[in-house]
């Protein structure tokens, strides 16, 4: 009788065990496709604002239900409309597997213009100076694509660097559909300057560990803006 009482009990233990993790894994998966997404930040493009190495917490409920291609609102979750300066996470327009974050500076039915005056929308100067990496590179001709002067479409974006210099965006690739956009950086919350890097010997321990004692503590907790 015993025994049979502690079978029945081992049962219940580990169906309530798997439950927990059913649910566990359900709503890590609703957090991470609806609420709030980590990613690492690929390039120098948006320095000095967001570094190379910088990983990033993102919200991805902040513009609605985007990838239908309109703004929604829901009593859940706060969304509101996305602004021309929001720095913002999207799917790469030609390669939509990798992952950019770039500045908004173009909504639909803006005209914008970027040549050696500098930045221009329906006519009016922009004045960059609060991001931009460098206003030289805003005044001079930059050596990454041309530049840049068009109507933007219904349900398109335009993208662009803070470090226009360093920078492929939409002065390459054209505006960007808003169904690619995955959301708003919220905050830094790890920062380290190297990529990992894939060792096959004995030494693969050590270049992990002096890669994370390279980290950039101070950066962790930076709001981005």
């Amino acid at each position: 009788m015993t025994t049979l009482f502690t079978e029945r009990t081992q049962r219940s233990g580990l169906r309530d065990y798997f439950t927990a993790f059913v649910i566990a894994v359900i709503l890590a998966t609703f957090a991470r496709t609806f609420v709030v997404q980590a990613f690492k930040v690929p390039s120098h493009s948006m320095e000095p604002g967001l570094r190379a190495g910088d990983h990033i917490l993102v919200n991805k409920f902040i513009y609605g239900n985007v990838r239908l291609g309109r703004e929604s609102r829901s009593r859940f979750l706060p969304a509101r409309q996305m602004h021309r300066g929001d720095v913002v996470v999207f799917s790469a327009p030609t390669e939509p597997w990798r992952k950019l974050v770039k500045r908004c500076m173009g909504l639909s039915g803006d005209f914008i213009s970027l040549d050696g005056t500098g930045l221009a929308i329906d006519g009016r100067q922009i004045d960059e100076r609060s991001y931009v990496f460098d206003c030289r590179e805003v005044q001079n001709c930059d050596p990454v694509g041309q530049e840049l002067s068009t109507a933007i479409p219904e349900g398109h974006i335009i993208f662009l660097g803070d470090r226009r210099g360093r920078s492929n965006d939409s002065r390459s690739w054209g505006t960007v559909p808003r169904r690619l956009v995955i959301g708003r950086p919220v905050v830094i919350y790890w920062s380290n300057p190297d990529p990992v890097v894939e060792r096959v010997d004995s030494w693969d321990k050590i270049g992990r560990v002096w890669w994370i004692l390279k980290s950039r503590w101070e950066r962790s907790l930076t709001i981005v803006r």
